[in-house]
């Protein structure tokens, strides 16, 4: 259902996931600014689970689109988000924008789409289409 080929490394094992899944465009940033959120994809026969570690991250800021077989979840930056003119040492932590894109193929029900955002892991939900099984059925003519 969906693939991603984010990092040069392990294109070796996504070529597993194209075989079994489909193919997955991702789209680079969108800034070079922009951070790089890592991902979690599970699928069930439900649907895909799509988890970002995102900590420190306001809910509001968060953005997700589906357009034309393309899901696109993005973060900017929140309005209560304070620059600050402190002095850092060092600044590990990581809360700037980001922008990930993923192809979804057409087992995807776009209209049960769902996410939420606790403990700092933004989840989508992206449900398949249930898919009716055929019975066989006795047609009386008349």
């Amino acid at each position: 259902m969906i693939v991603t080929t984010r990092f040069p490394a392990a294109n070796g094992f996504n070529n597993v996931f194209d075989d079994l899944f489909g193919t997955l465009q991702h789209k680079s940033r969108s800034n070079k600014n922009d951070s790089i959120v890592p991902v979690n994809i599970v699928e069930s026969e439900k649907g895909c689970t799509i988890s970002f570690s995102a900590p420190g991250r306001i809910k509001e800021a968060f953005k997700i689109n589906f357009e034309n077989g393309l899901l696109t979840v993005g973060y900017a930056k929140g309005l209560d988000e304070k620059e600050t003119e402190d002095k850092f040492i060092r600044k590990e932590f990581e809360n700037g924008a980001f922008k990930r894109s993923f192809s979804l193929d057409k087992e995807v029900n776009a209209d049960e789409i769902e996410a939420k955002y606790e403990n700092g892991v933004l989840t989508v939900f992206v449900p398949k289409k249930q898919i009716t099984n055929s019975s066989t059925k006795q047609i009386v003519i008349q």
